[in-house]
């Protein structure tokens, strides 16, 4: 996570990446961004590799492709978060216990009810749900939107 950290800081501008695996203890988590690298759409795993594997900035990789630099930048961006996602490990923590389930089950999605129950039981950010769920923040203020929606409507049908 640490590195794809590091990655997103260099966006817009050319890695320095001989210094950065310098100590060679990045150097493992570097082997997994990079076969992740070759899950990405083959255009966006173009643009990655011109940028992080070869350090080329994105000026440099959008000149090469024929593409504008904001094509490039935002697709490096866009390789960051697919990177993320496929690279760091999700948090793994029990939302609930099987046997209680939630009361509004029923009625929600998987998705909508852990969210919801977080959001509201637990008291945690969007930003930190997103996180532990490995979600898109934005996805995550939906579902928990939708699930909203859902119970109060299910609370004016049936009384609180």
């Amino acid at each position: 996570m640490t590195e794809l950290d590091h990655l997103e800081s260099l966006l817009g501008e050319k890695p320095d990446l001989d210094s950065y695996f310098a100590d060679g203890t990045e150097g493992k988590r570097w082997e997994d961004i990079s076969k992740a690298i070759s899950f990405l759409p083959k255009q966006r795993q173009l643009i990655a590799s011109l940028h992080f594997k070869d350090g080329h900035s994105p000026k440099e990789v959008a000149r090469r492709i024929g593409a504008t630099t904001l094509h490039v930048s935002s697709e490096i961006q866009k390789a960051v978060e697919e990177l993320r996602k496929m690279v760091a490990p999700r948090a793994t923590l029990p939302i609930r216990k099987a046997k209680q389930p939630y009361p509004y089950d029923h009625i929600l999605s998987s998705e909508q009810a852990q969210v919801f129950e977080l959001r509201q039981e637990q008291k945690k950010s969007f930003a930190d749900i997103a996180s532990m769920l490995g979600y898109p923040q934005t996805q995550v203020q939906q579902h928990y939107i939708k699930a909203y929606q859902l119970i109060k409507n299910h609370w004016k049908q049936n009384g609180r």
